[in-house]
């Protein structure tokens, strides 16, 4: 049983970042009012080491971060450790204007190494 428990780990852990997603951003991916709150969720595996860091943001920040949380697809069975969910970025409008903000997913410890996956999403703060 335990054979089967690491050979699913290493299995995950190989394919964990097989290819680059981009996700090209269209003209006001998001449009909030000032003050408003609003949310991206990107999906994750925190098992396998990755998760969403925030790289890019325009000089003039038009949306305050709120929080930054993981939540699983579902809840790991007894003796079974791991799973993907969603990471949940929760931003607030703060000026008017249009504001970039860029993702990448990424091992924290390995550092100068290319991101696994990329997004970018333009909001508009009316």
């Amino acid at each position: 049983m335990k054979s089967l428990i690491f050979a699913g780990l290493a299995v995950a852990l190989l394919t964990a970042c097989q290819a680059t997603v981009k996700h090209e951003a269209t003209p006001s991916d998001y449009i909030v009012r000032k003050g408003e709150v609003f949310k991206i969720d990107l999906k994750s595996n925190p098992t396998t080491g990755y998760h969403w860091v925030i790289v890019h943001r325009d000089e003039r920040e038009l949306a305050d971060s709120v929080s930054d949380n993981f939540t699983p697809d579902r809840k790991p069975k007894d003796g079974f450790v791991g799973g993907g969910g969603t990471q949940t970025f929760k931003f607030k409008g703060t000026d008017k204007g249009i504001d970039t903000l860029k993702f990448e997913y990424v091992r924290p410890w390995e550092v100068g190494a290319e991101p696994c996956q990329t997004a970018s999403y333009i909001i508009e703060v009316r």
